[in-house]
């Protein structure tokens, strides 16, 4: 395939992308996408069997994999510290990049079990190379022994509902520093246990001792 082809192909499958996150896959006609691409209706059906043939071939052009798996490929001494809020951002300003392609896969996914296999296999896949670096900080004793893959798709879901809700990234992460603050084997600032009866209330200030028989009994404290 030539340059001029494979130019013309790109040209159809971001004007289908572009069309299906705004009105949707089954709202979306071959003769709008050939108009936003400045394409006759026939020539897309010489590339592409139908609107399901476009969609897989903007995944495959735009699809998250490839980043995903370098971003994840993290060294095991890396600090988590320092790894998990990069982790983080980087996830969150990719999905920034492919907005249109994550709104079309989030409500396919719903309605199309193929579509949900497929997310569910890269969410799989992800998940995985995540767990696998946090059981390493674990080892490292940096993070105390916990369940890596729950947390590990946590955080791969909080990116992924902070941007689909447009959410302020300052505020991702903070989200995250509260995640590492749970998770590090030596918090920050440690609760301070108290004995019964001698407990702090809210302010602080320690409770007054339950009183006794022998407090109530004046004849005691004689």
């Amino acid at each position: 395939m030539d340059l001029v082809e494979t130019s013309r192909q790109d040209r159809l499958i971001d004007a289908a992308l572009e069309l299906f996150a705004g009105r949707g896959v089954d709202a979306a006609s071959i003769k709008e996408i050939g108009r936003a691409a400045g394409a006759a209706p026939g020539l897309i059906y010489h590339y592409f069997d139908s609107k399901e043939a476009l969609l897989a071939a903007a995944i495959e052009r735009h699809g998250f994999l490839p980043e995903l798996r370098c971003m994840l490929a993290i060294p095991p001494q890396s600090p988590a510290a320092e790894v998990l809020p990069q982790v983080a951002r980087g996830l969150y300003d990719l999905l920034t990049e492919r907005a249109n392609l994550l709104r079309v896969v989030m409500a396919r996914s719903q309605t199309h079990p193929e579509m949900r296999q497929r997310m569910e296999a890269l969410t799989t896949e992800a998940q995985a190379l995540l767990a696998g670096y946090l059981n390493s900080r674990v080892e490292a004793m940096e993070l105390r022994p916990h369940a890596c893959d729950a947390t590990a798709r946590m955080l791969l879901y909080t990116v992924v509902m902070w941007r689909l809700a447009d959410a302020p990234v300052a505020q991702l992460d903070e989200a995250v520093a509260v995640l590492l603050d749970g998770l590090t084997a030596n918090p920050s600032a440690p609760v301070p246990s108290v004995g019964i009866g001698n407990r702090a209330d809210g302010a602080g200030r320690k409770r007054p001792s339950m009183p006794t028989a022998a407090t109530m009994d004046p004849k005691r404290n004689r």
